[in-house]
Protein backbone atom coordinates (compact mmCIF):
# COMPACT_ATOMS: atom_id res chain seq x y z
CA UNK A 1 0.00 0.00 0.00
CA UNK A 2 2.91 2.36 0.68
CA UNK A 3 3.97 1.96 -2.94
CA UNK A 4 0.72 3.53 -4.06
CA UNK A 5 1.56 6.85 -2.33
CA UNK A 6 4.77 7.44 -4.31
CA UNK A 7 3.07 9.28 -7.17
CA UNK A 8 1.37 11.68 -4.75
CA UNK A 9 4.64 12.50 -2.97
CA UNK A 10 6.50 12.89 -6.28
CA UNK A 11 3.81 15.18 -7.69
CA UNK A 12 3.83 17.37 -4.57
CA UNK A 13 7.61 17.72 -4.70
CA UNK A 14 7.62 18.64 -8.39
CA UNK A 15 4.91 21.26 -7.83
CA UNK A 16 6.24 22.79 -4.59
CA UNK A 17 9.98 22.08 -4.48
CA UNK A 18 9.73 20.56 -1.01
CA UNK A 19 8.52 17.25 0.36
CA UNK A 20 4.96 17.00 1.72
CA UNK A 21 4.89 17.40 5.50
CA UNK A 22 2.16 14.82 6.10
CA UNK A 23 -0.63 12.77 4.53
CA UNK A 24 -2.83 15.82 4.04
CA UNK A 25 -0.10 17.78 2.25
CA UNK A 26 0.54 14.80 -0.03
CA UNK A 27 -3.14 14.67 -0.95
CA UNK A 28 -3.69 11.15 0.38
CA UNK A 29 -5.98 9.94 3.17
CA UNK A 30 -5.29 12.20 6.17
CA UNK A 31 -5.77 9.38 8.66
CA UNK A 32 -2.90 6.87 8.25
CA UNK A 33 -5.12 3.94 9.23
CA UNK A 34 -7.39 4.68 6.25
CA UNK A 35 -4.56 3.46 4.01
CA UNK A 36 -4.36 -0.20 4.80
CA UNK A 37 -4.16 -3.62 3.23
CA UNK A 38 -4.11 -7.31 3.90
CA UNK A 39 -0.83 -7.01 5.83
CA UNK A 40 -0.66 -3.24 6.36
CA UNK A 41 -2.15 -1.47 9.39
CA UNK A 42 -1.45 2.09 8.25
CA UNK A 43 0.67 4.25 5.95
CA UNK A 44 2.11 7.56 7.13
CA UNK A 45 3.72 10.36 5.11
CA UNK A 46 6.16 12.49 7.13
CA UNK A 47 8.40 15.04 5.38
CA UNK A 48 8.10 13.00 2.19
CA UNK A 49 9.02 9.68 3.80
CA UNK A 50 6.32 7.05 3.33
CA UNK A 51 6.27 4.51 6.16
CA UNK A 52 4.05 1.44 6.29
CA UNK A 53 3.33 -0.27 9.60
CA UNK A 54 2.39 -3.94 9.38
CA UNK A 55 -0.49 -5.47 11.30
CA UNK A 56 0.29 -6.95 14.71
CA UNK A 57 -2.07 -9.91 14.31
CA UNK A 58 -3.11 -12.22 11.48
CA UNK A 59 0.23 -11.98 9.67
CA UNK A 60 3.53 -13.85 9.81
CA UNK A 61 5.48 -13.26 13.03
CA UNK A 62 8.47 -11.94 11.05
CA UNK A 63 6.52 -8.83 10.01
CA UNK A 64 4.13 -8.32 12.94
CA UNK A 65 4.17 -4.63 13.87
CA UNK A 66 7.25 -4.00 11.74
CA UNK A 67 7.82 -0.96 9.56
CA UNK A 68 9.36 -0.21 6.18
CA UNK A 69 9.92 3.12 4.46
CA UNK A 70 10.00 4.51 0.95
CA UNK A 71 11.79 7.81 0.41
CA UNK A 72 13.02 9.81 -2.55
CA UNK A 73 15.92 12.05 -3.47
CA UNK A 74 16.27 14.55 -6.29
CA UNK A 75 18.97 13.29 -8.68
CA UNK A 76 19.90 14.61 -12.13
CA UNK A 77 16.60 16.41 -12.57
CA UNK A 78 14.42 13.48 -11.56
CA UNK A 79 13.12 11.85 -8.41
CA UNK A 80 14.80 8.59 -7.42
CA UNK A 81 13.06 6.33 -4.92
CA UNK A 82 14.57 4.10 -2.27
CA UNK A 83 12.99 1.42 -0.08
CA UNK A 84 14.16 -0.31 3.07
CA UNK A 85 14.10 -0.31 6.84
CA UNK A 86 12.30 2.68 8.42
CA UNK A 87 13.90 6.11 8.17
CA UNK A 88 13.01 9.67 9.17
CA UNK A 89 13.57 13.09 7.56
CA UNK A 90 13.78 16.20 9.72
CA UNK A 91 13.07 18.86 7.10
CA UNK A 92 10.69 19.01 4.12
CA UNK A 93 13.35 20.85 2.11
CA UNK A 94 16.08 18.26 2.72
CA UNK A 95 16.83 14.97 0.98
CA UNK A 96 18.83 13.47 3.84
CA UNK A 97 17.25 10.73 5.92
CA UNK A 98 18.34 8.94 9.09
CA UNK A 99 17.63 5.46 10.36
CA UNK A 100 14.66 5.18 12.71
CA UNK A 101 15.96 4.69 16.25
CA UNK A 102 13.34 2.10 17.22
CA UNK A 103 15.18 -1.11 16.36
CA UNK A 104 12.24 -3.29 17.39
CA UNK A 105 10.15 -1.95 14.51
CA UNK A 106 12.65 -2.55 11.72
CA UNK A 107 11.58 -5.13 9.19
CA UNK A 108 14.18 -7.74 8.25
CA UNK A 109 15.42 -6.81 4.77
CA UNK A 110 14.81 -10.33 3.50
CA UNK A 111 11.10 -9.75 4.11
CA UNK A 112 10.95 -6.51 2.13
CA UNK A 113 8.34 -6.47 -0.67
CA UNK A 114 9.54 -7.05 -4.21
CA UNK A 115 8.90 -3.38 -5.04
CA UNK A 116 12.02 -2.66 -2.99
CA UNK A 117 14.03 -5.02 -5.15
CA UNK A 118 12.38 -4.94 -8.57
CA UNK A 119 13.50 -2.27 -11.04
CA UNK A 120 10.11 -2.46 -12.75
CA UNK A 121 8.44 -0.55 -9.92
CA UNK A 122 10.45 2.60 -10.71
CA UNK A 123 8.58 3.02 -13.99
CA UNK A 124 5.36 3.79 -12.11
CA UNK A 125 6.96 6.92 -10.62
CA UNK A 126 8.86 8.06 -13.69
CA UNK A 127 5.79 8.10 -15.96
CA UNK A 128 3.68 10.62 -13.97
CA UNK A 129 6.83 12.67 -13.31
CA UNK A 130 7.34 13.09 -17.08
CA UNK A 131 3.67 14.01 -17.52
CA UNK A 132 3.83 16.70 -14.84
CA UNK A 133 6.99 18.21 -16.36
CA UNK A 134 5.94 18.07 -20.04
CA UNK A 135 2.15 18.02 -20.11
CA UNK A 136 2.05 14.80 -22.11
CA UNK A 137 2.79 11.12 -21.63
CA UNK A 138 6.29 9.77 -22.40
CA UNK A 139 6.56 8.15 -25.84
CA UNK A 140 8.89 5.39 -24.70
CA UNK A 141 11.24 4.11 -22.03
CA UNK A 142 13.89 6.68 -22.92
CA UNK A 143 11.51 9.64 -22.59
CA UNK A 144 10.26 8.29 -19.27
CA UNK A 145 13.85 8.20 -18.01
CA UNK A 146 13.91 4.47 -17.36
CA UNK A 147 16.02 1.60 -18.68
CA UNK A 148 15.38 -0.16 -21.98
CA UNK A 149 12.47 -2.58 -21.95
CA UNK A 150 14.55 -5.77 -21.82
CA UNK A 151 16.62 -4.41 -18.92
CA UNK A 152 13.56 -4.02 -16.68
CA UNK A 153 12.69 -7.56 -15.73
CA UNK A 154 11.89 -9.74 -12.76
CA UNK A 155 11.24 -13.23 -11.54
CA UNK A 156 8.23 -13.63 -13.85
CA UNK A 157 8.72 -10.63 -16.15
CA UNK A 158 10.64 -10.68 -19.43
CA UNK A 159 10.44 -6.95 -20.11
CA UNK A 160 8.57 -3.74 -19.29
CA UNK A 161 7.75 -1.26 -22.05
CA UNK A 162 6.51 2.33 -21.88
CA UNK A 163 4.45 3.49 -24.88
CA UNK A 164 2.65 6.83 -24.71
CA UNK A 165 2.51 6.54 -20.95
CA UNK A 166 1.12 3.00 -20.91
CA UNK A 167 3.37 0.59 -19.00
CA UNK A 168 3.11 -2.97 -20.30
CA UNK A 169 4.80 -5.98 -18.74
CA UNK A 170 5.41 -9.12 -20.78
CA UNK A 171 5.75 -12.31 -18.79
CA UNK A 172 8.48 -14.87 -19.41
CA UNK A 173 7.72 -17.68 -21.87
CA UNK A 174 9.60 -20.31 -19.88
CA UNK A 175 10.02 -21.17 -16.22
CA UNK A 176 6.63 -19.81 -15.19
CA UNK A 177 3.11 -21.21 -14.91
CA UNK A 178 1.39 -21.98 -18.21
CA UNK A 179 -1.39 -19.47 -17.44
CA UNK A 180 0.96 -16.51 -17.70
CA UNK A 181 3.57 -17.66 -20.24
CA UNK A 182 4.18 -14.80 -22.67
CA UNK A 183 1.09 -12.95 -21.44
CA UNK A 184 0.88 -9.19 -21.00
CA UNK A 185 -0.72 -6.77 -18.58
CA UNK A 186 -0.77 -2.99 -18.58
CA UNK A 187 -0.65 -0.17 -16.07
CA UNK A 188 -1.91 3.21 -17.24
CA UNK A 189 -2.78 6.54 -15.65
CA UNK A 190 -5.35 9.25 -16.05
CA UNK A 191 -5.31 12.81 -14.78
CA UNK A 192 -8.14 13.25 -12.27
CA UNK A 193 -8.81 16.16 -9.91
CA UNK A 194 -5.24 17.44 -10.09
CA UNK A 195 -3.59 14.08 -9.47
CA UNK A 196 -2.63 10.98 -11.42
CA UNK A 197 -4.84 7.92 -10.91
CA UNK A 198 -3.51 4.51 -11.95
CA UNK A 199 -5.36 1.58 -13.48
CA UNK A 200 -4.23 -1.99 -14.06
CA UNK A 201 -5.56 -4.81 -16.23
CA UNK A 202 -5.32 -6.57 -19.56
CA UNK A 203 -3.02 -4.88 -22.11
CA UNK A 204 -4.13 -1.55 -23.55
CA UNK A 205 -2.64 1.05 -25.88
CA UNK A 206 -2.85 4.83 -26.16
CA UNK A 207 -2.80 6.42 -29.61
CA UNK A 208 -1.72 9.92 -28.64
CA UNK A 209 0.88 10.97 -26.09
CA UNK A 210 -0.19 14.62 -26.19
CA UNK A 211 -2.19 14.78 -22.98
CA UNK A 212 -4.70 12.15 -24.11
CA UNK A 213 -5.94 9.87 -21.35
CA UNK A 214 -8.03 7.54 -23.50
CA UNK A 215 -6.82 3.98 -23.98
CA UNK A 216 -8.12 1.08 -26.05
CA UNK A 217 -7.78 -2.66 -25.62
CA UNK A 218 -4.68 -4.02 -27.33
CA UNK A 219 -5.17 -6.65 -30.01
CA UNK A 220 -3.65 -10.12 -29.80
CA UNK A 221 -3.98 -13.33 -27.88
CA UNK A 222 -1.38 -12.48 -25.25
CA UNK A 223 -3.76 -11.00 -22.67
CA UNK A 224 -3.30 -12.17 -19.11
CA UNK A 225 -6.33 -13.78 -17.47
CA UNK A 226 -7.61 -11.28 -14.90
CA UNK A 227 -9.45 -14.10 -13.10
CA UNK A 228 -6.25 -15.71 -11.83
CA UNK A 229 -6.81 -16.16 -8.10
CA UNK A 230 -3.12 -16.03 -7.29
CA UNK A 231 -1.50 -13.50 -9.63
CA UNK A 232 2.12 -14.08 -10.51
CA UNK A 233 2.88 -10.65 -11.90
CA UNK A 234 5.03 -8.11 -10.00
CA UNK A 235 3.65 -6.46 -6.89
CA UNK A 236 4.42 -3.10 -8.50
CA UNK A 237 1.32 -3.74 -10.63
CA UNK A 238 -0.98 -4.67 -7.75
CA UNK A 239 -0.30 -2.46 -4.74
CA UNK A 240 -3.65 -0.69 -5.02
CA UNK A 241 -5.80 -3.78 -5.59
CA UNK A 242 -7.72 -5.10 -2.57
CA UNK A 243 -6.46 -8.46 -1.40
CA UNK A 244 -3.19 -8.27 -3.30
CA UNK A 245 -0.56 -8.49 -0.53
CA UNK A 246 2.60 -6.37 -0.42
CA UNK A 247 4.71 -9.43 0.31
CA UNK A 248 7.47 -11.38 -1.35
CA UNK A 249 6.77 -13.03 -4.68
Amino acid sequence: MAEGQKSAVTEYYLNHGIWPKNNTSAGVASTPSDIKGKYVKEVTVANGVITATMLSTGVNKEIQGKKLSLWAKRQDGSVKWFCGQPVTRNDTAKDDVAADNDATKKIDTKHLPSTCRDAASAVCTKTPEYYLNHGKWPDGNSNAGVASSSTIKGKYVEKVEVAKGVITATMLSTGVNNEIKGKKLSLWAKRQDGSVKWFCGQPVKRDDANAKDDVAAATGTDKIDTKLKKPFYPISFRTDRPGFPPARE
